[in-house]
């Protein structure tokens, strides 16, 4: 019998969650022959202790197949998931077959390489904040997502849970610091080297 993992995006209300996940559920046990794991209803959603993640490693391990709610890769611990489950040749299913799940999949060698050059993941640059080890990181990944991945600005902005005008005002503003700041130019430059490899 056919083993599937449920997950979504804890970052939304935990009623929504919730609500989503027993849906999607019911309705995969109806129309398939199939045993579901919803995340929310043992506990794999929030942060984990050591116990905890060997027990979802396991369970994960012994799936067949992810199934990925809209938005899930606003969750570090979806994308976790989907990194596992994608390393280890398993089958992922998306709720909606949204050309966003994609796009954000070819963001995956610049997310690694401006974590490497700024020490700083994709979830903690893309959160809310104007401090500069968020900002200048943020702008790298915008202006590499448009120009060299040919990423449109609305998919950036649904990436990145932005307005248009947020994502243009970072594109307008990249070569200004670029020319004029030195720890923004450090960090492009080593961004710049490992990307254009």
């Amino acid at each position: 019998m056919k083993r599937i993992y449920l997950s979504g995006n804890p970052n939304e209300s935990q009623y929504n969650i919730q609500q989503q996940l027993l849906l999607v559920e019911q309705n995969l046990v109806q129309s398939n022959n199939c045993v579901v794991y919803n995340s929310f209803d043992l506990g794999f959603h929030n942060q984990l202790n050591s116990e905890d993640i060997k027990e979802w490693f396991n369970l994960l391990m012994s799936c067949d197949t992810l199934y990925l709610l809209d938005g899930w890769f606003y969750s570090k611990h979806c994308v976790s998931e989907y990194n596992i489950m994608q390393g280890l040749g398993k089958r992922i299913h998306y709720q909606d077959c949204n050309p966003i799940n994609d796009i954000f999949n070819e963001t995956l060698r610049l997310r690694k390489i401006i974590h490497e050059a700024s020490g700083y993941d994709f979830f903690y640059y893309t959160a809310k904040g104007r401090e500069i080890e968020k900002v200048y990181p943020r702008f790298i990944f915008i202006y590499y997502s448009f120009h060299y991945l040919n990423i449109s600005i609305q998919d950036i902005a649904k990436i990145l849970r932005l307005d248009r005008t947020t994502i243009i005002h970072a594109l307008n503003r990249f070569e200004e610091l670029y020319k004029s700041d030195l720890v923004f130019n450090q960090i492009n430059d080593i961004v710049a080297k490992k990307f254009f490899i």
